[in-house]
């Protein structure tokens, strides 16, 4: 599901470490609130040692993705496949 066109986020900052390795780092960023759902934005941190990313998230030497969930209080869940496609600087 798509952001709304018409609408404008509220932005919130973040600075999350959410799961760490020697190896790979992965952190919430930052945040932005729909009326009708959140946005996050995350970021990965990788070693350079001659793995890629997919073999470090998901321990299988193959481009794929990994899937990325929230648990909110009331209960329910939500979770959504993320694209492994490391970047260098």
């Amino acid at each position: 599901m798509a952001p709304p066109d018409n609408e404008l986020p509220a932005v919130v900052p973040l600075r999350a470490v959410l799961a760490r390795t020697d190896a790979v780092a992965i952190v919430v960023i930052g945040a932005r609130v729909y009326r009708v759902g959140v946005q996050f934005d995350l970021i990965v941190r990788a070693r350079d040692g001659g793995l890629d990313l997919s073999e470090i998230v998901l321990g299988v030497r193959h481009p794929g993705t990994f899937l990325v969930g929230v648990e909110f209080p009331y209960g329910s869940w939500r979770a959504a496949p993320i694209s492994v496609s490391p970047r260098r600087a």
